[in-house]
């Protein structure tokens, strides 16, 4: 499946000229000197990938496993978990919603909270719905842990995580 979508994605971009950055999951990044090139692959992409069931089917199956994810937390992991998708979230004015990297600080409301907070991000990551990465320099006292939705899909097809938004 991945595969597949690597090789449409790879020769749709290339076919305009692009250039291929990277690739994760159902995203790609690329590069073109030219803006409405750059808008002619956005839309070419679109179609070509739109028809395919099957990647329709992998963002499916990311919603799900949200849901069985968020399901089986406790009452309290609930709003954690909650706070934490809406503050990974940037809303878009005109545009899709995306993801937001943030520092890991900034989701944890209190000290008292930090224990909280860290067992359902490490419930999240362990799903693979979010992904933390500790970045610094090697001899920092503190590094830094940044947090991040793992898949542009969960904004756009989780339906609980859209009701949340619209809520706030």
């Amino acid at each position: 499946m991945v595969g597949r979508f690597e090789s449409t994605a790879y020769d749709v971009v290339t076919a305009h000229k692009g250039r291929v950055v990277k690739m994760i999951g159902d995203e790609v990044m690329f590069v073109t000197s030219d803006v409405a090139v750059a808008c002619d692959i956005a839309l070419a992409l679109r179609d070509r990938m739109a028809d395919d069931e099957r990647i329709v089917g992998v963002r499916g199956a990311i919603a799900k496993k949200a849901d069985e994810v968020y399901r089986d937390l406790t009452p309290a992991e609930k709003t954690v978990a909650r706070n934490v998708f809406v503050r990974l979230t940037a809303l878009g004015e005109g545009v899709q919603d995306t993801r937001r990297r943030v520092v890991l600080t900034e989701l944890v409301p209190s000290p008292d909270a930090a224990p909280l907070v860290e067992g359902v991000l490490q419930k999240l990551e362990t799903a693979r719905l979010v992904t933390a990465v500790r970045e610094g320099e090697p001899n920092a006292a503190q590094p830094v842990t940044y947090v991040d939705v793992t898949h542009e899909a969960l904004i756009r097809e989780w339906q609980t995580l859209r009701e949340w938004l619209s809520e706030d």
